[in-house]
Order: structure tokens, then C-alpha cells, then sequence
């Protein structure tokens, strides 16, 4: 016999058959003039079995109320505070009260496009699947065109399948954020896996994949992330933390018995990295051209940058695709970096590359 209960006190009874399959969890802080958006490509989805876990960080605009108004129209909103600035402390929170067989965390400046969700959804019920990897809008200059130009769905049925799908999953992103991803909460449960425990998100997304037997890509569901509130992580401390991230991916990639093809694409992907961190640089005007080019040179010299291009030296395709700055990298020219950055953001390039992939859950 189904039972009924009562979605966040509404005193609406559903029957169970009726409860949420997807439970999003959306970390908000001082997110008022995205928060909007990021709702409706949510509730916007043609399917009703969702529940939406706003949890609300402190905020010094109207985040709040927002929110609020939100949560009293619909009664698949369910709000959660969270005393703490942290969005890994947020996700942690909302996961708590998440009731999906999926789980799916986002930020208030991410949304997803038309049917996104649905997609994403549709195939892992098909397929069981563990794991479900949306197209991240507006990162694909770090990717492959074949990955980006990409619509159908690569299902993976085994843990084998799924590492031996290494070098697209490195491609695609799938290590760079926890936010975007369809994710099974019992396998979350299973592994215990709590972002306070695992704050860096290729660490936590390491975790999750290995050993994980149900896996898709689906390039035909979108997910806009803007990266507006969290670039990427510059200067030598953001080269240092994309250097631990380069060093876990080669060591799951071994772990796995991933071949040079998954190799190289951590060390293009890493590369990518390096190119966000010197344009981020070259965008601050608060800061001499002398001390630019300095922390440039700092960026240059550091022991992954050269390794990643000692082991692209071979790959015509990877050079091509770095543009303007590979050759300076290369020269280890600070100089003729700043130059190539100006002339990409003249052009109209995007300053970060990967920018939300490389934000951490902070």
C-alpha cells in the first residue's frame, strides 16, 4: 500500500509513486539578480517529479526574499539555511534533506537549457546509471569540437567501459565541478561522500567515477554556467591547486590502466588551465605590467606547466587548439603572453577558459 506524505509542511499529500525522482540542490548567496533565472530552468522542465533544495547561505542582497516568494508559489521548493559562506557546506545541507534517486547541485548563476533535466533524467532511468554528464555551455573552447559538436549519448555499462572512457570524460569535464552533473544519492550514501570531507571538486568527482559501472555522456542536455561569482583560481596559488588536480587525474588515469590517449588529455586539459590563469592575470589593471609579467613567469616556470608541454611537444592537434598562447608557453615568454591574452580579449575570446570547471565548491 503507498503511503503519503507532506512536501516541506505544505500539508499537500502526494503519494509515494508521486515523490521526487531529481532532487536539485541549489547553493544561493548574494544571488538576486540570477537566482530568477536559475529557478525557472529548473521548474521549467517538463517533468513534475522534482523537488528543489534551495539552500540559503548568508547574503547581503535579496537572495532571501526571493527565495521566499519562490517557495510559497511552488511547493517543490524547499528552503534550507545554511549558517556558513561555503557552498560546499550548502550542497552538504541540501543533500541532507534531498529525496531524489538523483541528486544534482548548481549554483544561482548556473541554469540548464529546454529539457535539459529531462534528458539527463530519461536516459539514466533507461540506462540505470550511476552518473550523467550534461555539454557545459560556454566551456567548449577547452574541448575537442568532435565532444563539442557531439548529440548523442555514449552510455558506458561497465566499470571497465566507464575507464576505458577516460580520455572523454577528462575532456568533457567531468573531474573539473561537482555542479551540472546527475549523480545517484545512494552511491553518495554508499561512499560517504560529503563535500566538507572533500572540498576540491576533482577529488570528490575522482571518487565518485572510479568504480562506477553506469555512466553516460549526453551532449543533447545543456548546462549554462556562467562562473560570474567564482573565476578561476589564479596567480601561484590557482597554479598550484590545477597542478594537484593534474597530478590525481594522472594517478586515477594509471589506476584505471588508461592509455596515452587519457594521458595527453590531462595534460591538454591542464594546459587550458594554464592559459585561464595567465588571461585572469592579464585582466587585472590593479597590478604594474611588471608585476603581470612576473606572476606570469611564476605561472611559466612551474614544474606541471612544463611537463604538460613536454608531453604535448608531439601533438600537432593540442597546439593548434591552445592558439595564440601555446608558442609563447612554450618559450616560457611572459611577455609575448600578456600580448597574446590582450589580443585574445580583443578579439573577443573569453578571459577564462574552463572558469566554472576549475571553481571549487568554496
Amino acid at each position: 500500500m503507498e503511503g503519503i506524505w507532506q512536501p516541506g509542511g505544505s500539508g499537500v499529500e502526494i503519494r509515494a509513486s508521486q515523490r521526487a525522482r531529481l532532487s536539485v540542490i541549489l547553493a544561493a548567496r548574494d544571488g538576486e539578480e540570477t537566482l530568477m533565472r536559475a529557478l525557472e530552468s529548473v521548474l521549467g522542465q517538463r517533468f513534475d517529479r522534482l523537488q528543489l533544495v534551495i539552500a540559503l547561505m548568508p547574503s547581503a542582497d535579496r537572495t532571501r526574499a526571493i527565495a521566499e516568494r519562490a517557495a510559497e508559489r511552488n511547493i517543490r521548493i524547499e528552503l534550507v539555511d545554511v549558517d556558513d559562506v561555503h557552498a560546499a557546506a550548502a550542497f552538504d545541507a541540501g543533500l541532507a534533506v534531498a529525496r531524489g534517486d538523483y541528486v544534482l547541485f548548481m549554483h544561482a548563476d548556473d541554469w540548464f537549457g529546454p529539457r535539459a533535466l529531462e534528458t539527463l533524467l530519461k536516459v539514466a532511468e533507461e540506462g540505470d546509471l550511476d552518473f550523467a554528464l550534461p555539454l557545459w555551455v560556454g566551456d567548449a573552447l577547452g574541448m575537442p569540437a568532435a565532444l563539442a559538436e557531439d548529440t548523442d549519448a555514449r552510455l558506458y555499462r561497465t566499470a571497465s567501459e566507464v575507464s576505458s572512457a577516460a580520455a572523454t570524460w577528462v575532456e568533457a569535464g567531468a573531474f573539473d565541478a561537482v555542479t551540472g552533473r546527475l549523480l545517484s544519492r545512494s552511491r553518495i550514501e554508499d561512499l560517504a561522500l560529503r563535500m566538507n570531507l572533500k572540498p576540491d571538486p576533482s577529488a570528490y568527482m575522482a571518487a565518485y567515477l572510479e568504480g562506477c559501472e553506469h555512466a553516460a555522456w549526453v551532449p543533447a542536455a545543456r548546462f549554462h554556467a556562467s562562473g560570474g561569482a567564482e573565476a578561476v583560481r589564479a596567480e601561484q596559488s590557482g597554479i598550484e591547486a590545477c597542478g594537484r588536480e593534474r597530478a590525481l587525474l594522472l594517478d586515477l588515469m594509471h589506476r584505471w590502466g588508461a592509455g596515452d590517449e587519457a594521458m595527453l588529455a590531462v595534460n591538454r586539459h591542464h594546459l587550458h588551465q594554464v592559459i585561464a590563469c595567465i588571461n585572469e592575470v592579464c585582466a587585472r589593471r590593479a597590478i604594474s605590467s611588471i608585476e603581470r609579467c612576473a606572476r606570469v613567469r611564476d605561472i611559466l616556470k612551474a614544474r606541471d606547466t612544463r611537463e604538460a608541454v613536454a608531453a604535448l611537444n608531439a601533438d600537432g592537434e593540442a597546439r593548434r587548439a591552445m592558439g595564440l598562447m601555446y608558442g609563447p608557453i612554450v618559450r616560457q615568454n611572459a611577455l609575448a603572453c600578456c600580448l597574446s591574452a590582450r589580443v585574445a580579449a580583443w578579439m573577443g575570446a573569453p578571459q577564462e577558459l574552463f572558469a566554472r570547471r576549475r571553481a571549487a565548491v568554496a
